[in-house]
């Protein structure tokens, strides 16, 4: 880390990264384009911090959130019960 790069502190950054992962279990409900919106700001936030932006301190905590509860939702839709087939 270089000495002019500031961090967010833990303080902020876990509460970040918890109402990033509830908007994350809610935006999956909605397919494939609430799946890919937390990987898009994470990656933009990894490209932002490799470019020196100001604003990829807050991306990557928020894009962690969105994987985390897109991922909290993919395993609650494998692990939930099978779908009966009684008539």
């Amino acid at each position: 880390m270089e000495p002019h790069e500031r961090r967010l502190p833990r303080l902020v950054v876990v509460p970040v990264v918890v109402m990033g992962a509830l908007v994350g279990l809610a935006l999956a409900v909605l397919g494939w384009s609430g799946w890919l919106l937390g990987t898009a700001v994470l990656v933009l936030g990894l490209v932002g911090r490799s470019t020196g932006a100001r604003w990829a301190g807050w991306a990557i905590p928020i894009g962690v959130g969105l994987v985390l509860g897109t991922l909290v939702y993919l395993l609650v839709l494998a692990l939930g019960p099978a779908p009966s087939s009684s008539r």
